[in-house]
């Protein structure tokens, strides 16, 4: 059997099988990744808004804006958003609630727009709760500089009594595939809050 007689279909099969892989390979692949965690984030979000009680005064994902828990704290963003860092009356500074009510990312905010860092993430919640203690915990995700980093962590360290820094973890990441990677760090907070 010769080959000469049926190279033209040959190429004409490898150009109908092989083109389509590459081009999946080398250009549509990636957008499709992209599409396909894009959407689950935004059914992610969605499942996640619809449990959150709107009545409650807590994260309305539709509008970005928190408001205050059953117990009266307030979220982050409903904090930083009031501008005021004073204690209510009666209480010290060492017996304020600095996790859950969000006063740790209110003190932290000048020194943040001032070091250019921004807070990508907060997460706060209680790790344990015994005989009259709680441990408050807080996952803040920031990012920017290194050395703007640095001296938000420091400021943490002094203007926030009460509160230890359990770990501080820098790493870059690339959180979209044609974007530049991005320096963040993962700070763990704990608080130990005496209950009533």
């Amino acid at each position: 059997m010769e080959l000469g007689r049926y190279k033209g279909l040959v190429y004409l099969g490898l150009l109908l099988v092989v083109l389509p892989l590459v081009a999946w390979k080398l250009a549509i692949g990636q957008t499709w990744h992209i599409w396909r965690q894009t959407s689950r984030q935004a059914t992610e979000l969605a499942r996640l808004s619809s449990e959150l009680p709107a009545a409650d005064g807590g994260f309305d994902g539709s509008t970005g804006q928190g408001g205050s828990d059953r117990s009266g704290n307030l979220s982050a963003d409903s904090v930083a958003r009031r501008g005021s860092a004073t204690p209510p009356a009666g209480t010290s500074a060492d017996t304020l609630e600095y996790i859950r009510s969000g006063l740790l990312i209110e003190r932290l905010l000048p020194a943040m727009e001032a070091a250019g860092v921004a807070v990508v993430k907060y997460s706060p919640f209680i790790t344990s709760s015994e005989g009259g203690l709680n441990i408050h915990t807080a996952e803040l995700l920031l990012s920017g500089g290194f050395v703007p980093m640095v001296r938000v962590v420091d400021d943490l360290e002094k203007q926030v009594p009460g509160c230890k820094l359990v770990s501080v973890n820098f790493h870059s990441i690339r959180r979209q595939y044609n974007r530049p990677a991005r320096l963040e760090a993962s700070l763990v907070v704990q608080q130990i809050v005496f209950t009533k």
